[in-house]
């Protein structure tokens, strides 16, 4: 017999170890994009509860109200069904909102008086909750102020 002179074909080890090398480098690119996606998922309910808060303060602000709003208040103001809530993107927000005098805000945090021009201010505070897994997590809070009558 003679000998072979012409080897064209790939060693098991070869092969092994091309295998183990690429299985490698898929599970770390695919642990990379599960936690991306996992990223733009969180991000995606944060912005959709920001855009929520901001327009229940527009609401708020354009409505007759100058004290703390009941569950009653905000359903008929923002028109949603409390058991419900506000369903965006398969999350369900929940919305509270707090009115208070902004002086008596600004005299807990410091010692000076507050000036006549707090006095007519109603700091207005949302509060956006989300539901999950029947327990409600406080996802996004923003302020603002709502001028009261100058009489």
């Amino acid at each position: 017999m003679c000998p072979i002179k012409n080897e064209n074909g790939y060693l098991l080890l070869e092969i092994l170890l091309s295998i183990t090398i690429l299985s490698i480098i898929f599970t770390v690119f695919f642990g990379y994009f599960l936690q991306s996606r996992t990223h733009v998922e969180i991000n995606k309910g944060i912005g959709s509860a920001s855009q929520l808060s901001q327009e229940v303060l527009i609401k708020v602000r354009d409505s007759n109200y100058t004290s703390t709003l009941t569950q009653e208040q905000l359903e008929s103001l923002i028109g949603y069904d409390s058991a419900q809530g506000i369903v965006v993107n398969n999350h369900h927000y929940f919305p509270k909102v707090y009115i208070s005098q902004a002086n008596t805000v600004v005299e807990t945090q410091t010692v000076l008086q507050s000036p006549v021009a707090l006095e007519k201010l109603n700091l207005i505070t949302v509060i956006i909750e989300e539901d999950i897994n029947g327990t409600r997590n406080e996802v996004y809070e923003t302020y603002g102020y709502k001028v009261r009558d100058l009489n």
